[in-house]
């Protein structure tokens, strides 16, 4: 099972602003910039969910 604050934080993901932590004052997107290492987005053009406009 997949403890309910995990799925309470992932539904920031939909909300502005993009997927954030717990306490909803850091926006992981804003930072990015930091990663050493590769990040892949995807995004799809009849994705409701995740269209191209939205990945970072």
């Amino acid at each position: 099972t997949i403890p309910a604050k995990v799925l309470l934080q992932l539904t920031t993901a939909f909300r502005s602003g993009g997927l954030r932590d717990r306490s909803g004052n850091f926006f992981y997107k804003d930072h990015l910039h930091n990663c050493d290492v590769p990040v892949l987005a995807l995004a799809g053009d009849e994705d409701l969910i995740c269209p191209p406009i939205a990945v970072y």
